[in-house]
Parts: structure tokens; sequence; C-alpha cells
């Protein structure tokens, strides 16, 4: 935001400002060029044109790519056609290492299979439980920051993993014991997660795994690290007498209504993995990307924290509250929708198999561009713009509802979105009602694509303690 914006917002005029992305090519890049931008961050690989088209084909280093940027095609893919599309080849090279054959990885009958005796466990009233846990880590963040800002500005990428990380640890590696081996999981835990955020460049390709190449043996050796305190977390749940509320104890108590089996260890093992991987990721780099864009718009700022303060006073954020943070809602919708920290969704076709307007051929990878979805002109007023009123109920009226699908869509969509959304919620609702957040420079950072799309050299933040906080 321009810096007279700023002064208006801080004046109450209330003012749209445009968050600062990569400045897209005007034509497609090939060749040499798309090679660096792909190594550099995939996001400088979106042209401008592609904001005007529906789809688009193209063939890269002998492959065939169908870009897809329009809702009723990628409604197609997604949903009305989606036998016809199973998971790209590029992105289980990625993946299935790291999290074996979980619900990010499997495909037909065992996705159906685990996604049913998976989501007992996110149920919304079990999810409920687990509040008290998100409001706690919240709280904790609240005091980390607050300490951290009396030495300058802080950057809140590494505290917001630092806390979604805290959250994982209590619902899904529950039952640690004692500090040190909390550190210990929390040290391995970070290097799964970094393992996973950086592929190597051969892994994009393609290269066969026996090719020597810079990090892959430290990755191997923190996945396989992983792997054993995600199965030893297991034991231990299993062996526990306790009623705590963690989701990891759901996972194990739930079972598929049709077959009334439950998830098999290694299956558990493997979600428990895929929850890690990506769930903790990408709520920090939604937490991320929403105070960044908070601390920019001060009557946005204002309207959360006089909601906050409404709906739940002075007290521990609950679970009953969450229902009413509308506006917090509509603020973290925005944030994925300029930001989605998947800014793709990826499928392959399996056989031949007409859209309408285009007959994808077999072998073909399809990449459902959300974040060109998502910045549409067609699609969106003010589109750049970062507005969360648009996501209240009389604007949301009559909107596609493949127009913004940050969490991929049915039937498909993220079994982790609610527990996400509600992590997310309370502790945007702890810390604004604590904390003020304003720029810590002129300069906002970029996204960058690693794994998720995160800001590009972190998210530095002034942070000091609300008046009525410190009162």
């Amino acid at each position: 935001m321009a810096a007279n914006a700023l002064e208006l917002e801080r004046e109450g005029v209330p003012s749209l400002f445009t968050p600062a992305t990569v400045q897209p090519p005007v034509r497609p890049l090939s060749g040499f060029s798309a090679f660096m931008a792909r190594r550099r961050n995939l996001i400088e690989l979106i042209d401008a044109e592609l904001f005007a088209l529906p789809f688009r084909q193209r063939r890269i280093f002998g492959r065939t790519y169908l870009g897809v940027c329009d809702p009723q095609l990628i409604q197609a893919v997604l949903l009305d056609q989606a036998d016809a599309f199973g998971r790209a080849d590029s992105m289980l090279r990625i993946f299935r290492p790291a999290i074996g054959e979980g619900l990010l990885v499997v495909e037909g009958a065992d996705w159906r299979r685990q996604r049913r005796a998976a989501a007992p466990a996110f149920r919304h009233e079990l999810l409920c439980r687990l509040t008290p846990t998100f409001a706690a880590v919240a709280q904790e963040t609240v005091d980390r920051m607050r300490k951290l800002a009396a030495s300058g500005p802080v950057d809140v990428e590494p505290e917001m993993e630092r806390a979604t990380l805290a959250v994982v640890m209590r619902t899904l590696m529950a039952s640690f014991g004692g500090e040190a081996d909390a550190q210990r999981m929390m040290g391995t835990l970070r290097g799964f997660v970094q393992g996973m955020i950086k592929p190597s460049l051969l892994d994009l390709i393609g290269a066969p795994a026996w090719i020597p190449a810079p990090g892959r043996a430290r990755v191997r050796r923190r996945l396989e690290a992983m792997h054993a305190e995600a199965t030893q977390a297991l034991d231990r749940r299993r062996s526990s007498d306790g009623e705590e509320a963690d989701l990891l104890g759901a996972l194990l108590a739930s079972r598929d209504p049709e077959t009334g089996n439950g998830l098999s260890d290694q299956e558990l093992v493997d979600n428990i993995l895929t929850f890690i991987g990506a769930g903790h990721e990408t709520t920090a780099v939604l937490m991320t990307w929403a105070l960044g864009l908070v601390a920019r718009a001060p009557s946005v700022q204002d309207r959360l924290v006089a909601e906050a303060r409404e709906v739940i006073g002075e007290g521990p954020v609950t679970a009953d509250a969450l229902e009413r943070l509308h506006f917090h809602e509509q603020v973290l919708n925005e944030a994925l929708r300029l930001f989605p920290p998947g800014p793709f969704v990826t499928r392959q076709a399996k056989r031949d198999v007409d859209l309408g307007p285009i007959v994808v051929k077999e072998g073909t990878e399809v990449l459902c561009h959300l974040y060109v979805l998502h910045r549409s002109p067609r699609l969106w007023e003010q589109a750049a713009a970062f507005d969360p009123d648009r996501f209240s109920p009389e604007r949301s009226q009559g909107r596609d509802r493949f127009a913004f699908i940050p969490f991929g869509g049915r039937p498909a969509v993220c079994i982790g979105a609610r527990f996400a959304m509600m992590e997310a919620k309370t502790m945007l609702a702890t810390f604004v009602r604590a904390l003020t957040f304003e720029p810590a420079s002129a300069v906002q950072p970029l996204p960058i694509f690693r794994f998720t799309l995160r800001p590009e050299g972190g998210m530095p933040l002034k942070i000091a303690i609300r008046e009525r906080a410190a009162a």
C-alpha cells in the first residue's frame, strides 16, 4: 500500500490496497527462461495471457500440459469427470517418498476407503474439543511475540510455523514424554517439513531416485526419522488409557461406516505424516499472509479487534465463539484467495477425456491454476485488491462454488480444511485482541512457491501490546 493510503487508513478512512505479487511476463516463457523460472519460483511461469483464458495447452520438454483457469472446467476435472483423472506423476515423485500411501497420494477405491475411515475423526463436534489446544498455543505465541517485539520487528513466518507445529505436537503426536522429548520431536518435525518444502530439481523433472543429488541423503534421513517418530507416537497413544482430546486418538477410534474397519497401522502412520506435512505447513502460511495483510489494512485490523472483543470478551477463544467470528473468516478467506497455500492442483488424464471446449489426451498433465482462478478479473471485481468484504454473505450470493477452492474441490476437498480454519480463526482472534501489527517496511514480500506459497524473505512486522490488553 502506498504511504498516503496507509495514512488515510490510520485516520479512519477505509482504503483498499493491492498486495505486491510477482509481475507476470507478457507472454508464456519457453526454453531456458522457463527452465530457470521453474527452478526459482513456479509463480514466475504464470504469464499475463493466462489470466484472460479459460485454459491453455502447451508442450514443454516433450510433455503435454493443460493449464485450466475456469470454474466449470476445474469442476469437470476435479468432480464431474474425476474418475478420468489421477494423481500426476510429478506430484507422486515428490510426495510418495515422504507420506507413503496417505490420503494425499492414494486414488480410487483405496482413497474412498481411507477417506470414509478417517472422516469421523474430523467431525465438527470432535474438532470443537480441540479448541482449547488451539487457544493455549495461540496465547503462548502472543507471549513469545511480545517478548521478541521488545528487540525490534518480528518475522512472523517462523512464529506461525512454531505455533502450528505445537498444535501438531499436541493433537497428532500426543503422549510424548517431557520437555526434552518434545524438543527433540519438534526438531525432527521441522526437518521433515523442510524436506517436503524443498524437493530437489531432480525430483521435479522426474529423475530416478538412485541418481546422486545434493541434499537427497539428508532428506531421506529426515523422512526415516519422522516415520519412526510417527510409529512411536501411534504405539504410545494406543497403549495410553488417557481420555485426552486429540486427533490421533480420534483417528484410532474412527471406523469406515460401510465396513466397520479402521485404518491399518501403516495407513495411520502415512496419514499422520500427511497431516503434519500438509496441514501444519498450509495453516502456518495462511496465518503468515493474513497477519501481513492485516498489518497493512488498519481498518480491517480494527474490525477484527471489535469483533473479537464483542464475541469472545477477555477470555480464551471457545468453540461456540468460533461460529460467530464471521469477519475473521472473511479475512482468512481473502488471504486464501490472494495467496492460496497450494496455488496449483495437479491431475493426469488416465484416458482421453472430452471436456467440451477441449479433448484431453491420455497422459496429459492438468494444472488447475488456483492462483489464476482466484485473481481472475473475469470472476472477481478489483481482483488484485485485499477486500475481505467480498466474502460477505451479500456479495457471495451467486458465486460459482468452484471460483474459490483453496482446499481443493469436492469430492477430494482437504479432509483437514475445517480443522485448519478453526485453528486459524482461534489464532487470529487471539493475536489481534492482544497485539497490534504494522509493516516493518514499505517493501512488501513477494510470493514464492516452495511446496506452499510463502512470502519471500519472511514477513517482518512491528508488533506492540494493544492498549486494552495492556490495561
